[in-house]
């Protein structure tokens, strides 16, 4: 098309040849017009061809490139520099809605980078890219721990609580079954009596200068006659038992009684008072243990006469232990070992007594007695 007669309607200066935009304000034409002879015009009763202009990116005033928009062209005024003279890729880019510059777009790898509405605008948008994470191994491991902290806890207290059972045996006493390796049943006890009556049969007897009763949970033996008044423990029928190895424990008052008078247990002894050991404590706060013959002269102290601070003084009450087992015997006073003695040529049995002894310095000695029992031995011996 000859464009020789081609003006811009913005500023009326003549569009050169084949140009696309104006060389003075910069306006592009979406269609070039060819201006005709006036006489044309006139006989077709048209005037001249009117088109919108567009702006090539910038504001509808003209571009400043240096001192004046056009220098050194065909159309420009002295001074000018140079027209912005468009590529033929910005006439390519142009055809297309204009928009303002894309972050998106950057050269990697020698490749643009579409933004996402570009991507829209080319036509084929991608739906976004979910990443798969790796699987959490410190999360996994928290989550076995936990389990087997719940399992092991309830193993736990199923067995704590499954381990251990108390039962009630036929004559009251209590008995402990546990799980532990260590720990050993309570024994049944051989006799127990807490003397609520003499049910029990004990060889009861009162006369001049000695008495004994039982009642009211207490047995009381009282002598003063300077001799030995005891209670051996019965089977029935006033009938002694008799004890090998075994563990015996009463708890006992002095009610009444100077330093020579004592309270205590006989032990592997017989009716004639010929064999045993008496384990005495004296209203001074000391024991002794004394082994006896059938000729009295021969009696021997296996223990003498010893104070001790856990014996508590008379009125107040005392709890005595003795374990026999073998050629060993352990003396326990308010719980806490006192004495333990071996004696190779020793008794091994006999019957078991409460007695009360008054000495030759008083005119009497009581003492009562709350309760009596008879365990077999432990398998261990108390430690002292």
């Amino acid at each position: 098309m000859d464009s020789s007669n081609t003006i811009c309607s913005q500023c009326g200066i003549p569009l050169a040849p084949n140009a696309m935009f104006c060389s003075n304000c910069g306006t592009r034409y979406t269609e070039q017009t060819t201006v005709r002879p006036l006489a044309d015009q006139a006989s077709s009763g048209t005037g001249p061809a009117h088109f919108e202009p567009i702006q090539y990116i910038g504001s509808s005033s003209p571009l400043s490139y240096g001192n004046s928009p056009f220098d050194s062209t065909s159309h420009g005024s002295t001074g000018q520099n140079h027209s912005p003279q468009p590529s033929s890729d910005t006439k390519n880019t142009l055809s297309s809605p204009t928009f303002a510059a894309d972050p998106y777009r950057s050269a990697i790898g020698g490749h643009e980078q579409s933004s996402p509405i570009q991507q829209m605008i080319d036509g084929h948008a991608e739906a976004p890219q979910l990443r798969r994470g790796n699987p959490n191994i410190s999360l996994i491991i928290g989550i076995i721990l936990l389990v087997l902290l719940v399992v092991g806890g309830g193993i736990f207290f199923i067995v704590k609580s499954t381990g251990s059972n108390t039962n009630v045996t036929s004559n009251g006493s209590t008995s402990s079954r546990t799980n532990s390796a260590t720990a050993t049943p309570t024994p049944i006890p051989l006799f127990t009596d807490n003397f609520v009556d003499n049910s029990k049969g004990w060889g009861l007897a009162n006369s001049s200068g000695y008495s004994s009763t039982i009642g009211n949970n207490i047995m009381t033996l009282a002598e003063a006659n300077h001799k030995i008044l005891d209670m051996t423990i019965p089977t029935s029928n006033n009938i002694s038992a008799t004890y090998s190895d075994f563990e015996v424990t009463t708890t006992l008052t002095l009610l009444k009684a100077d330093q020579n008078d004592s309270v205590g247990l006989y032990i592997r002894g017989d009716s004639n008072l010929s064999q045993g050991y008496f384990i005495d404590i004296f209203g001074d706060n000391s024991f002794d243990v004394v082994k006896i013959f059938a000729d009295s002269s021969k009696d021997t102290f296996l223990v003498s006469p010893t104070s001790s601070s856990t014996i508590n003084p008379v009125g107040r009450k005392n709890k005595l232990t003795v374990v026999a087992k073998g050629a060993k015997l352990v003396i326990l006073i308010n719980d806490k070992v006192v004495s333990s003695i071996s004696d190779s040529n020793g008794y091994t049995n006999g019957t078991i007594a409460l007695f009360v002894e008054n000495g030759q310095s008083s005119n009497g000695v009581q003492a009562s007695f709350n309760n009596v029992v008879v365990y077999p031995a432990p398998v261990r011996l108390p430690a002292q």
